[in-house]
């Protein structure tokens, strides 16, 4: 285990690194960039979508704010060429069924869907040290599109051996983490912080939680919340959007904000 002098030296060069690289990396060619199928998300990112062999981190501000729904709208709609999706879950906490629906919105799009749990694979490691070695695995694996896996603990190490594994197989590989792991080292490609908004609608309705589970007696029809870029490797990061997760159709949209109660009312003369 590195000393706390040591932890901190490699916190700080990690920082001036991607400092470096900031004003270094060239652009993503457009053709060798995979839309997302959220607009909104593709908006925020640099390149409009993610390149292949990139490593994205999903920060959930608190549960069930939406992290795991959008991670899973946004794998599906990046499985090709009938590769496949591996879901590595130590907390036996995913629900497939939940991606059926998620898909709905882009069925027009995407044909033969009805695949997916076909091409899908999920791993129940027994311990976090099975977890890390199949999530490498995985990443390393060139006929997986797409990993997606729950995992907070990160050493600096790890993470890099991650990233270059990701580069090898030429997928994307995306971890569902607590907003905790905002304050640690990263070498992911991308890391997005999800918060919850306090405007909801209710109703009865399925969703897929931040844990990845589907909840059938779920209040909420659709969720709002804000999704922010925190970090880009070697680009200029940052901006935000407020998005609304209609568990019903699955669509996930901009928010549309009502105005208050009593400016409504003023500007109905009252």
């Amino acid at each position: 285990m590195p000393s706390p002098d040591n932890a901190q030296t490699i916190r700080d060069l990690a920082r001036q690194i991607r400092r470096l690289e900031r004003t270094t990396q060239p652009a993503t060619p457009a053709d060798r960039v995979l839309s997302t199928g959220i607009p909104p998300l593709d908006g925020l990112l640099p390149d409009r979508g993610f390149p292949p062999g990139t490593l994205v981190e999903w920060l959930s501000a608190s549960p069930g704010c939406g992290a795991g729904t959008l991670a899973f709208t946004a794998a599906a709609r990046l499985l090709r060429n009938d590769r496949a999706l591996v879901v590595v879950d130590p907390d036996r906490s995913f629900h497939p069924p939940a991606l059926p629906h998620l898909l709905q919105p882009f069925r027009p799009s995407l044909p033969e869907q009805t695949s997916l749990l076909e091409r899908m694979v999920i791993v129940h490691p027994e311990t976090e040290r099975d977890a890390l070695w199949a999530l490498e695995q995985s990443l390393r694996c060139p006929a997986v599109a797409v990993t997606v896996c729950w995992l907070d603990h990160l050493r600096s190490q790890v993470c890099r051996r991650l990233q270059l594994a990701v580069e090898t197989g030429g997928g994307i590989g995306m971890l569902l983490r607590s907003g905790e792991c905002r304050v640690d080292p990263s070498w992911a490609d991308f890391r997005l912080l999800v918060e919850p908004l306090a405007s909801m609608s209710s109703s009865s309705s399925a969703f897929l939680s931040a844990a990845g589970s589907l909840s059938a007696d779920s209040t909420w029809s659709s969720r709002q919340l804000r999704l922010e870029l925190l970090h880009c490797r070697g680009r200029l990061s940052g901006g935000a959007v407020e998005l609304e997760i209609d568990d019903a159709t699955g669509h996930v949209r901009l928010a549309s904000r009502m105005a208050p109660a009593a400016d409504s009312y003023r500007a109905a003369g009252a």
